[in-house]
C-alpha cells in the first residue's frame, strides 16, 4: 500500500497508524534527550515540535510498538525509560474569556483530580507543584510544554496590560519546575521564535 505524506502530524502514532510516510529522527531525538535536564527548543511554525513531543512522550510511555522499523525500536532500553509525563500543551489553554491563571487551573485540575488531589482554592503554581510531587513520588516525572509563548504572542502589539500580567503568571508557573526539581527527570519547552517582537524567552 503507497503511503500518505504526513503533512501537519503531530501525534506520532499517526505515522504507524495511518500509513503515512516518516523520516526517522527517533536516534536524534534520543540523542537530545540524553543532554540535559531542562531542554528549551524555539522554531518556526510547522518545524516538527509537537511531534517531537509527543514521540518523547511515547517514549517515555513505553509505546514500543509505535516505533517499529525506526532506530529507537531495537535500540533504546524500553524499559528503563518508562516514567510518568506530564504533557501541558498552551494550545488548549483558555486565556481568552478568563485570565490565564484561570485558564491554566481549569487545564490542570481534571489531571489533579484524576491523582486524588484535592484541588480547591489552588492557584496554577500549587497546582502545578502538587502534579509534579505525585506524579514524581515513584520515578522522576518528564514535564513537556507545548507552544509556551501563545499566551504572550496573542497579546504583544495589542493588549500590553494582558502581555505584562501573563508574562509574570508564565515566570511564578515555570519557576515551580526549580523548586520541585527533585521530583522532575527532564523537561522540555518548545515555542515559535519572536525575535521580531519585544518579547523573548528571556522574559519568562
Amino acid at each position: 500500500m503507497r503511503k500518505k505524506l504526513g503533512i501537519g502530524a503531530q501525534h506520532f502514532s499517526h505515522f504507524s497508524n495511518e500509513n503515512v510516510i516518516y523520516v526517522d529522527k527517533t536516534e536524534k531525538i534520543y540523542e537530545l534527550m540524553q543532554q540535559g535536564k531542562h531542554n528549551f527548543i524555539t522554531r518556526p511554525r510547522r518545524f516538527g515540535k509537537s511531534l517531537m513531543l509527543d514521540t518523547i512522550q511515547a517514549i517515555h510511555q513505553g509505546e514500543r510498538a509505535l516505533f517499529k522499523d525506526t532506530w529507537a525500536y531495537d535500540n533504546i532500553d524500553w524499559e528503563k525509560e518508562k516514567r510518568p509525563v506530564l504533557k501541558i500543551d498552551f494550545t488548549l489553554i483558555d486565556y481568552d474569556t478568563k485570565s490565564l491563571a484561570e485558564g491554566i487551573v481549569m487545564y490542570l485540575e481534571p489531571i489533579a483530580k484524576g491523582l486524588g488531589i484535592d484541588t480547591s482554592g489552588s492557584g496554577p503554581v500549587s497546582l502545578f507543584r502538587s502534579i509534579i510531587e505525585v506524579l514524581g513520588q515513584e520515578k522522576e516525572v518528564v514535564i513537556l510544554i507545548d507552544e509556551y509563548e501563545m499566551a504572550i504572542a496573542d497579546f504583544v502589539g495589542n493588549d500590553e496590560k494582558r502581555v505584562q500580567d501573563n508574562i509574570f503568571t508564565l515566570k511564578k508557573f515555570y519557576a515551580t519546575m526549580k523548586g520541585a526539581g527533585c521530583f522532575i527527570h527532564s523537561s522540555y519547552i518548545t515555542g515559535v521564535i519572536l525575535g521580531h517582537n519585544k518579547f523573548c524567552a528571556k522574559d519568562i
